[in-house]
């Protein structure tokens, strides 16, 4: 069985009382569209046999008749809306329950992918680009109950009418056939209209998000407005295809209409002659004619599901690409799952290059490109699709080889000392980090940390022992200092806990100016700086306690002052931990007790500051000159100097 059919499987099994009550709703509704009607004509027929004759053409009294017809319709009505509320309710609470249990099911998936399938924006817009997954199974559930009490009721009452009228049965069926072929017409065409609005909208939220977050931004580099007129022009097109879709609904709604009434217009006539005749029980005349209202319904039902079903092929489409990838970390070999991982991290005859895309990805993309070339064709009107050339470069692997980014790195870092790593940009400073976090696996060689190699270590539990301080500092808005701190811990030791590392950093008097200290409101209550949301997020790091900590240029937006102070607090703190520091700044490095100098995949030198000053021709003496003595050299300069040395 395929993947994401055994998701949905699970799911749907372990809710399966609930699925039984909201299908056996269904099929009641449908028992009671049959039942009625049939129990209407009973009903009438006894009044028939008990009154007399009027007119000559009643055998009971018409008042009488058409007062139980206006009661049992209206009685009908009601208790169609009570099923139909007792329905929607159900299926909330269903579709709650299964979005929860799907949720996990996929972002446990996406979890033990490598950091670069969500870190590519190719691979983020495949997937935000389809609708939310984790609704499937209630959808699913929804669609296939209706269709379920749709196919019961249209059967039903097609051999009902059948059996008491072969040429209102002809017509009936005549009516459903073409409303069919009417509703497959508006399919197809709902499809492609769906997938070309889906496209089109996520464009226009991708510029509505941005334009938003990054106005200010956006207004210093963009005097042209482009950014604005690109945003109005995909506007202009939201609004288009809106007006296309609105008529191509308001045509077929045309062509359903004149279907469903001539059908019910035909039974009502022809049923009314018989009786007018006597050729037909006035029962029978009610039955027919509620029967034929009662199918030109369900056919609007049918009809009205056609988004769902667009809407469900599109999600399954997605957890189709999910279910099919296969993680590139090497899980098989997993053994250690629980438990401390710290020690000595270990670097042996590493070489590296970031992978290039899934095969999975390379057939989902491969679909892609046919669903756009059938849209072009099929598409009535035109629309700007984009280049496909990208996208077919990508299935032919021309782009598919990546370079090396690491090349026989053998590199140590103690437990008990700060390791500093320095580099020019782009060297694969960082790539070492993703790769003591697990985010990939290397191409050879091995991982180590407490002698432990990581490809048997559980991703997630190496993330549990490793605090990071990344160089753009991460902050939940709209959440409390405290909680970016604790991640909702609370309590008096807790506080304590977090008022005396805020003192450590010097960030105590800030905190406690605020509206109200720990509790205020990031982003409604207080805005903080780059050094101040870097100052927050080591603060964390030092409460997490956890036997490794990264700094990923994580002081780049401190000043000296508060800088010193961090390193203060790490010497504190390092007894137990294997600290390691990303960073540009010498002076930083300088105060690490092992420092690594890596260019272009290799490392150069290793040592302490004291050692690697004295290589006069080596990369780590060049960048202090450059930094410090150089720093130092103009600051002795005076201003007319300096301005002709810039220019």
């Amino acid at each position: 069985m395929n993947q994401q059919y055994r998701v949905v499987s699970n799911v749907i099994s372990q809710n399966k009382f609930a699925f039984f009550i909201f299908f056996l709703i269904s099929v009641i509704q449908s028992g009671m569209a049959l039942l009625v009607p049939y129990l209407s004509k009973l009903q009438i027929d006894q009044l028939e046999s008990q009154h007399r004759n009027f007119f000559g053409i009643f055998h009971s009294d018409p008042v009488i008749i058409f007062t139980f017809i206006i009661i049992l319709t209206v009685a009908v009505n009601l208790l169609n809306k009570v099923f139909s509320t007792a329905s929607n309710i159900f299926k909330e609470k269903i579709d709650y329950g299964c979005s929860v249990k799907m949720e996990k099911e996929i972002y446990d998936r996406i979890e033990r992918f490598d950091a670069g399938f969500m870190q590519n924006p190719r691979n983020r817009r495949i997937v935000n680009g389809s609708m939310d997954v984790s609704y499937l199974v209630g959808s699913l559930l929804g669609f296939i109950s209706d269709q379920i009490g749709t196919i019961v009721t249209i059967f039903g009452i097609l051999s009902l009418v059948a059996y008491f009228s072969m040429e209102i049965f002809v017509v009936l069926l005549i009516s459903g056939i073409i409303q069919l072929f009417i509703l497959n017409g508006r399919t197809r065409r709902d499809i492609v209209l769906s997938a070309i609005k889906e496209k089109t909208s996520s464009r226009l939220w991708e510029l509505q998000n941005l334009i938003f977050y990054e106005l200010r931004n956006i207004s210093n580099i963009d005097n042209d407005d482009f950014v604005m007129r690109r945003y109005r022009e995909m506007k202009q097109k939201t609004y288009e295809l809106n007006k296309q879709t609105d008529k191509m609904y308001g045509r077929y709604s045309i062509y359903e209409s004149l279907a469903q009434n001539f059908a019910y217009a035909f039974t009502a006539v022809f049923a009314g002659g018989q009786v007018l005749s006597g050729d037909m029980e006035l029962g029978n005349f009610v039955m027919l004619t509620l029967y034929a209202s009662t199918l030109q319904e369900v056919f609007r039902s049918v009809i009205s599901v056609v988004p769902d079903f667009s809407s469900i092929l599109i999600k399954f489409r997605k957890l189709e690409f999910f279910m099919r990838l296969e993680p590139r970390l090497k899980l098989d070999k997993v053994r250690k799952t629980e438990g401390a991982v710290c020690g000595d991290i270990n670097f042996t005859d590493i070489s590296f290059s970031y992978p290039s895309f899934y095969k999975e990805e390379k057939a989902y993309i491969k679909s892609i490109i046919k669903y756009e070339e059938f849209l072009k064709k099929k598409t009535p009107f035109g629309w700007d699709y984009g280049d496909l050339s990208e996208w077919k470069e990508i299935i032919s692997g021309k782009s598919s080889k990546t370079p090396l980014v690491l090349a026989d790195v053998d590199a140590g870092f103690k437990r008990g000392e700060i390791t500093a790593l320095v580099g020019r940009n782009g060297s694969g400073k960082t790539t070492l980090v993703n790769l003591i976090n697990r985010n990939y696996d290397p191409r050879t060689g091995s991982v180590s940390i407490g002698n432990v190699d990581l490809i048997y270590v559980d991703p997630s539990l190496i993330k549990k022992n490793i605090s990071m301080v990344p160089q753009d500092p991460f902050l939940l808005e709209s959440f409390s200092v405290r909680d970016n701190i604790v991640f909702g811990k609370s309590g008096k030791r807790i506080d304590a806990m977090i008022w005396k590392i805020l003192e450590e950093l010097d960030l105590e008097d800030e905190i406690k100016k605020l509206p109200r200290g720990l509790d205020s409101i990031i982003g409604d209550d207080v805005r903080f700086s780059g050094g101040q949301s870097q100052l927050i997020s080591i603060a964390r790091v030092l409460m997490q306690d956890r036997p490794i900590i990264i700094f990923d240029e994580g002081t780049n937006q401190l000043d000296a002052e508060h800088e010193a102070k961090i390193m203060d607090a790490l010497q504190k703190v390092k007894k137990d931990k294997t600290i390691v520091m990303i960073t540009h700044r010498m002076t930083t490095a300088r105060k690490a007790d092992m420092i690594y100098v890596i260019d272009s995949g290799k490392i150069l030198e290793g040592g302490r500051h004291s050692e690697l000053i004295k290589n006069k021709g080596g990369l780590y003496k060049k960048f202090w000159d450059l930094q410090v003595k150089g720093h130092s050299a103009k600051r002795r300069k005076g201003p007319s100097e300096v301005l002709s040395d810039v220019v």
